[in-house]
């Protein structure tokens, strides 16, 4: 199975996408963005095969948002706009040179004849490119971003979560936000309470997530780690 990220502005073309890709069974989407920074965080969260890009977006551009990813944890960038490719010339260029591996052009309705033919061909690409490999490439004049709030789980091969925080904790101590499927009344049940070992927040996680369920614990996440990543954490006593 092929996991797939979509990323669109647009909500109706966020599930136009979403449609055309599921048509075949070896693709899934696994996580919706409405912008670029979105994207960033979930291509790191989610560890997508492929991404599909939009690139007129507020907050963070298409361009700007593949340069991050692939400076941090490059994946397959396949760009899907309704940009016109043969007027703005530039734009293919530029996406390549920030690392996408294709771009192609959407129809400009969704009731456009050509939209069967575009839904074979972004299949295809996206087929194709899941198994491209990809280099890290850092950003011009920075050195690849990091995460200031790391984001662990719980049910983890190894070592559990609760066992991380507490090593991270007492070794090098950072904002940590656990998102899990696990609930904090599980958790305490189980001898896992994240907080008490030195993790700040909790998202929970659903079990089955659609497309609304994606967007509102994106909301939630980057909600807790923007608020939790200026803060000054301390070694337990």
């Amino acid at each position: 199975m092929i996991r797939v990220l979509v990323v669109d502005d647009s909500a109706v073309l966020r599930q136009s996408t979403k449609f055309m890709l599921e048509s075949d069974s070896e693709l899934k989407v696994v996580g919706e963005a409405r912008n670029g920074e979105e994207a960033v965080a979930l291509a790191r969260w989610l560890k997508p095969d492929v991404v599909t890009m939009d690139i007129r977006m507020p907050r963070m551009d298409g361009f700007e948002a593949i340069r991050h990813i692939m400076a941090e944890k490059p994946v397959p960038i396949v760009v899907v706009t309704s940009v016109d490719l043969d007027r703005e010339m530039g734009v293919s260029s530029q996406a390549t040179r920030a690392g996408a591996v294709s771009v192609l052009r959407r129809p400009a309705r969704i009731s456009d004849p050509e939209y069967k033919a575009f839904t074979a061909r972004l299949v295809g690409q996206v087929k194709l490119m899941s198994d491209v490999k990809v280099v890290h490439r850092p950003m011009a004049g920075k050195t690849a971003p990091t995460p200031h709030v790391p984001q662990m789980d719980i049910q983890m091969p190894r070592m559990d979560g609760n066992e991380a925080t507490r090593q991270i904790m007492a070794t090098t101590p950072t904002p940590i936000v656990v998102v899990s499927s696990v609930t904090r009344q599980e958790m305490v049940h189980e001898g896992l309470d994240v907080l008490l070992v030195g993790a700040l927040e909790i998202v929970q996680k659903p079990s089955a997530m659609t497309t609304q369920g994606y967007e509102t614990i994106s909301e939630e996440l980057l909600a807790k780690v923007k608020a939790t990543s200026g803060i000054a954490v301390q070694k337990p006593g």
